[in-house]
């Protein structure tokens, strides 16, 4: 029968941790101890990105409606009238 790991078992691990740089800060995040594990392989792609926290509620809302051809006119005006 194999030992299972706690969870604190696994964040100090070895293996983990690795010669990789098991354990990564999260980019953006507002908490400086945020940290999250690597991936478990590399790549040597230029369009590799950094791992970075979830978006915040309504965060990229402006960005996504310009994608979709709203002017930034349209989107204050959304705004302003509390759409989101």
């Amino acid at each position: 029968m194999s030992r299972i790991n706690s969870v604190h078992d696994v964040v100090e691990s070895e293996q983990v941790a690795g010669d990789r740089g098991g354990w990564l800060p999260l980019a953006g995040s507002t908490d400086t101890a945020a940290r999250v594990v690597g991936r478990p392989v590399t790549f040597s792609s230029p369009y590799e990105e950094a791992i970075r926290p979830a978006p915040r509620l309504g965060q990229d809302t402006s960005e996504i409606l310009r994608e979709l051809g709203l002017t930034p006119e349209r989107i204050q005006e959304l705004n302003t009238l509390g759409a989101f």
